[in-house]
């Protein structure tokens, strides 16, 4: 794939495109690119047909931006609209560790000024710092203390 500047007065949506991209996250795509620029490229056809990245590119317009990071997608165009569905739906395949994801949680001072952090984001993963009971599993023994959390929106359980 080829790196270039795109103009984004030059850049066309894909017209099978079938996300859409709600107030909410437009601004969160407009914090994220305030707060850290573009850090990742869009991804499109050699005349500038949008494959990945719709959502960034309006965000981008709304900003006042005139010039995007982006990658020239050459192949067919099945290969295209392939590419299309999969940059689409593989991030929906992820799984967080909710381990893994309460312990980056709790490292941070505020998740205020982190751009997705929305009270829908929590909502989705079942996990908010204020919102875990933290249960005590181990009566007065000689073992270690373990704490069992519990998350009340989706019933995870796991150990600390």
């Amino acid at each position: 794939m080829e790196l270039i500047t795109v103009e984004i007065e030059k850049l066309t949506s894909h017209p099978e495109n079938y996300n859409t991209h709600p107030a909410e996250q437009l601004e969160e795509l407009k914090k994220s690119l305030a707060q850290f620029g573009q850090r990742k490229n869009i991804v499109i056809t050699p005349d500038n047909v949008i494959l990945a990245g719709h959502g960034l590119v309006e965000a981008a317009k709304d900003l006042g931006m005139k010039t995007l990071d982006a990658e020239i997608f050459e192949g067919t165009h099945e290969q295209e609209k392939a590419y299309l569905l999969a940059d689409n739906a593989t991030p929906f395949l992820a799984l967080p560790d909710m381990n893994k994801l309460n312990a980056l949680l709790e490292s941070l001072p505020s998740l205020d000024d982190i751009p997705g952090m929305t009270e829908a984001w929590i909502n989705k993963f079942g996990v908010g710092l204020h919102e875990i009971d933290i249960i005590d599993t181990n009566k007065e023994t000689k073992q270690e203390k373990v704490e069992t959390i519990v998350c009340p929106k989706c019933g995870f359980i796991w150990q600390k």
